[in-house]
């Protein structure tokens, strides 16, 4: 009798906890409507449009998206103010623009709701390179291989799949200096450079075992006479995905070469 009271009650918990989800998204109301011709941006996929009636007409909403008409609804004749139910805009990529024509009598009124995805908050980015799966043996990231030799090497900082910066790796005289250049609207929390001259290093480059160097944007770090170096680049950034693009998949060219040359290196090394 006990385990059949116990199965009952775990059925009734699950129940509940399918009737009734963990959490909803925050619907978005837009009120006032906005201008002929203007446009309004909404961050959650429901939204409800309060609109305003100054005498009984006949009223008719349609939304449309770049697949055709997602909402279309007559409310029949109405004399006041009234929300509409719930209209689900769906979020492709950076921003999804959703055309509006509100009909209330003779008049039409047309306007933009621009459908974005909701700011990202305490994301971790990389500098593109070579993933550092590479060099680590697993993990997720990425780090980017430079030459000891004087120049420059340029790499997209990315977080979360969107552009958030580039990072400038120059070399003059076997020491690099790394800057970070963050991508307007994006707010920079942290910044962590870390060089790795030898595979051994690389290896462990995110660990707490890690013997290369670690410092910060700006800091001059010596290569110490290595012919290739991995580094890592790593930020904690918050940023409206509007306001940046998607960033670019895949290795930067050479960076292989690059890690190839810090190997072999390394063997030749009387203790590598």
């Amino acid at each position: 009798m006990k385990k059949i009271f116990q199965m009952f009650l775990c059925l009734s918990v699950l129940a509940l906890m399918l009737t009734f989800p963990a959490a909803a998204e925050e619907l978005c109301v837009i009120d006032p409507l906005p201008a002929e011709g203007a446009s309004v941006t909404a961050q959650s996929s429901a939204v409800q449009l309060r609109v305003p009636v100054e005498s009984p007409c006949a009223v008719t909403l349609t939304v449309t998206g770049p697949e055709g008409i997602v909402y279309q609804r007559s409310y029949g004749e109405r004399d006041a103010a009234f929300t509409t139910e719930e209209i689900y805009l769906k979020l492709s990529g950076g921003g999804t623009a959703y055309q509006v024509a509100l009909q209330r009598g003779e008049d039409t009124r047309s306007f933009t709701i621009v459908r974005e995805p909701e700011p990202l908050s305490h994301v971790t980015g990389w500098s593109a390179g070579l993933p550092l799966s590479v060099l680590t043996g697993d993990g997720s990231g990425s780090a980017t291989m430079i030459s000891g030799s004087d120049g420059v090497t340029t790499a997209a900082v990315s977080a979360a799949g969107y552009l958030v910066g580039q990072a400038r790796l120059t070399v003059n005289g076997g020491v690099l200096t790394a800057e970070l250049i963050p991508c307007a609207g994006v707010t920079v929390e942290s910044a962590e450079v870390r060089v790795a001259t030898d595979v051994g290093q690389a290896a462990a480059i995110l660990t707490s075992q890690f013997g290369g160097t670690v410092s910060v944007p700006g800091q001059p770090v010596s290569l110490y006479g290595a012919p290739a170096a991995a580094v890592v680049l790593r930020v904690t950034v918050s940023f409206a995905p509007s306001v940046t693009e998607t960033a670019a998949e895949g290795e930067l060219p050479g960076q292989r070469a690059l890690y190839e040359l810090l190997r072999e290196d390394s063997v030749a090394l009387p203790n590598g």
